[in-house]
């Protein structure tokens, strides 16, 4: 079996080319980095599903996201952060689980942070491999929670119910 060492980095940019309700979908559900091409289901470039062959073996030294979005200023505007959250899928589990074994959204980029740098530095000192075996199906899923889509974009239709007050001086 052969030894490789690569990185891989997901990086999410609108081109333009994604209708509003896409990019709205990316703070509602987990969607797949990898997978996503033609299949409709994440924003990643594969067409088929992982899985791990027979002579394989996977191990995930780190994996993180963009920090930040807690801040008032982090909401909206140029220090935006997206409050990412990643998680591994082995078969049909997530990795990072609630405490009474529930899947959960994943670590946050607060927790793991990609890039580190010194405002934003890993919450555990040692790393923690991640060990995909031969035999598994596996993805990597990312939801951002601050909106991508401002509320107000995302309004379509009329709102004929709205009567502000009229106030007599």
């Amino acid at each position: 079996m052969a030894i490789r060492r690569q990185g891989y980095e997901f990086d999410f940019v609108d081109l333009g080319n994604l209708p509003a309700k896409r990019l709205g979908e990316l703070s509602e559900r987990r969607q797949s980095v990898l997978v996503g091409a033609d299949i409709n289901d994440g924003f990643g470039v594969l067409t088929k599903s992982l899985y791990t062959e027979a002579d394989e073996y996977i191990v995930l030294d780190y994996i993180g996201s963009t920090p930040g979005g807690f801040q008032r200023d982090e909401l909206k505007g140029s220090n935006w952060g997206p409050r990412g959250f990643v998680n591994v899928i082995l078969d049909d589990t997530a990795y990072y689980q609630t405490l009474d074994g529930r899947d959960y959204d994943g670590i946050s980029g607060i927790g793991a942070p990609y890039p580190i740098s010194r405002s934003y530095q890993p919450a555990y000192r040692t790393k923690i491999p991640i060990e995909i075996p031969p035999g598994r199906w596996w993805d990597i899923r990312y939801i951002a929670y601050n909106r991508i889509i401002d509320i107000p974009d995302a309004f379509t239709g009329t709102c004929s119910s709205f009567s502000p007050a009229v106030v007599n001086p």
